[in-house]
């Protein structure tokens, strides 16, 4: 149950910005396991961006100065690099994934290889962000996390 709500909270993430922290603190979790937890992140982002993809052009006619925006740029320039581009703001952010998406018909990237690329790159994102506390747990131990995290987890023994 916990992994369908971690679903759909990261589906609207991408307007929201909550995956990154709910993929820290959900990974430390002991009942979780951190990789169904990047896992499910990355598929609520991917789903919330295939909707901004698909809806994007809709939005971009109502909202007149992103609209105005989008038509300023040059985007044949970036013809050869838009898999790059798009690879780059699935791992590391930039540009932000929410634009791409939103552009999407306008980015003139095919759908399908762009969510692919998308689903690639932000799972490998949060296999870091999610791993990294759990890994960090492991090795070193509990104890040393604040007490606020603790706090989070009050049923949870510590050593």
């Amino acid at each position: 149950m916990a992994y369908l709500l971690i679903y759909f909270v990261c589906a609207v993430s991408p307007l929201l910005a909550v995956a990154e922290p709910l993929a820290l603190l959900c990974s430390l979790d002991p009942e979780l396991n951190w990789i169904g937890v990047a896992m499910m992140v990355t598929l609520g982002q991917v789903t919330g961006f295939a909707f901004l993809y698909t809806f994007g052009g809709q939005v971009i006619q109502r909202v007149q100065w992103l609209s105005n925006r989008l038509e300023a740029l040059d985007l044949s320039r970036y013809q050869n690099a838009k898999w790059k581009i798009t690879a780059s703001a699935a791992v590391l952010g930039l540009p932000p994934v929410t634009l791409l998406s939103l552009a999407g018909r306008g980015y003139e990237t095919r759908r399908n290889f762009y969510l692919l690329i998308v689903l690639a790159g932000r799972f490998l994102r949060f296999l870091m962000i999610a791993g990294a506390p759990a890994l960090f747990v492991t090795y070193f131990g509990p104890w040393l996390l604040p007490a606020w995290i603790h706090d989070l987890f009050p049923g949870v023994p510590y050593p």
